[in-house]
């Protein structure tokens, strides 16, 4: 997907969870069917990633740069980035790829921050935030792309901060996408007639949660509002309980791909057949 903004979900109850196999099992879990209510009359299923970063390795790459001369034709899909690492990676690993932020009008250009291992790939974007999509002023809604996926260059940790008060260097990685769905103090971020002023989308957001990472791909097309409720509910009432919330790329960029070694071939979550400029990988951590 390119610069339209989509939204996700509200509600529900869990059907299944996946956890990776062997050293990764206590790193990340994986629910593949989770119901939502999107509307009065509608559910939704969602996929959530669950990662523990300080058991897993999380990290923020440029696709076209992972792929380099691997790249069909110029294709930098989610889906050709899957097939890349299981052709790369140890036969033996297990890994969760998940896609990033928005392209520009070239589907390889990111609109907005992009740090990878502390090099700069693109530059801030400054575009300003809709009051139809945002709930109000704060230091997460000046800006379009509001937030930004940022692991700490100081301490390794990882948080969503504002983008209007992001300093340089401040991130070894950071991806900036948007808009923020939850800020801190479990505030919605998105005001409550979005839905009634723009287009729902199939999408993907990223959460933090008691130093958890969530990563959320929902195939069904739903509004950010209600997506920004459920994720901001707590677990008890049948949300995911996230402190601060980030929406990603949606529609065809929109999905998530596991790789274990316990069976053949790739599980494949959501669409990710259109071109991305970013991804994120997790992956079990080496010994």
């Amino acid at each position: 997907m390119r610069t339209t903004v989509g939204g996700l979900l509200a509600i529900g109850f869990v059907v299944a969870a996946v956890p990776a196999p062997g050293h990764a099992e206590e790193a990340w879990t994986l629910v593949k069917a989770t119901s939502f209510r999107a509307a009065a009359d509608q559910s939704a299923r969602a996929s959530v990633l669950t990662v523990d970063p300080s058991r897993a390795d999380v990290r923020i790459v440029s696709v076209p740069l992972e792929l380099g001369d691997q790249a069909r034709s110029g294709d930098h899909s989610l889906r050709s980035l899957a097939w890349h690492l299981q052709a790369t990676m140890p036969k033996r690993s297990s890994w969760v790829v998940v896609n990033g932020g928005y392209s520009s009008s070239r589907e390889d250009i990111p609109v907005g921050l992009l740090v990878v291992d502390g090099k700069v790939y693109s530059r801030l974007s400054s575009a300003k935030g809709s009051s139809a999509t945002l709930s109000g002023p704060s230091a997460y809604s000046t800006y379009r792309w509001s937030g930004i996926l940022c692991q700490d260059r100081k301490g390794g940790k990882w948080d969503i901060v504002p983008a209007a008060s992001y300093v340089n260097r401040q991130c070894y990685q950071a991806l900036q996408a948007g808009p923020v769905l939850v800020e801190p103090g479990g505030k919605i971020g998105i005001a409550a007639t979005e839905p009634q002023r723009s287009k729902p989308y199939s999408r993907t957001a990223v959460c933090l949660s008691d130093g958890l990472l969530k990563f959320v791909v929902v195939k069904t097309p739903t509004h950010l509002y209600p997506l920004a409720k459920w994720l901001s509910a707590s677990e008890r009432s049948g949300g995911l309980g996230c402190r601060v919330a980030l929406n990603l790329s949606g529609e065809s960029s929109s999905g998530m791909v596991q790789r274990t070694p316990s069976r053949q071939g790739l599980v494949y979550l959501g669409d990710g057949s259109f071109p991305i400029p970013s991804a994120v990988i997790i992956e079990e951590r080496r010994r």
